[in-house]
């Protein structure tokens, strides 16, 4: 297969899907008002958007835009799943963005 295949939404979104789940356990470590909320889009007719928000239980995920974002983080596919997946090295992460 080539990489125009994979980043289809037939491929792309249900990994995506399973990636971010795992949000909500990286961000469990991260201090924030009660209401803080980062919503996440990733570019591309394969891509989507959705938001982590805090609340006391911890940081909830929610595909719905249900209150304004504190922080916009917009990211390409191709970048997406190599950060989600651990498949890139931070410092070479710093320098793409």
């Amino acid at each position: 297969m080539n990489e125009q295949t994979l980043m289809s939404k037939e491929f792309f979104h249900p990994f995506m899907d399973i990636f971010r789940h795992g949000l909500t356990f990286t961000y469990r470590d991260i201090e924030a008002a009660d209401g803080s909320c980062v919503h996440i889009t990733i570019r591309g007719e394969a891509g989507g958007s959705w938001q982590i928000t805090r609340s006391k239980a911890g940081w909830q995920l929610s595909k719905d835009q249900t209150a304004d974002p504190h922080t916009n983080i917009t990211i390409e596919p191709d970048l997406t799943w190599k950060l989600f997946s651990k498949s890139i090295v931070r410092t070479r992460l710093e320098i793409r963005l």
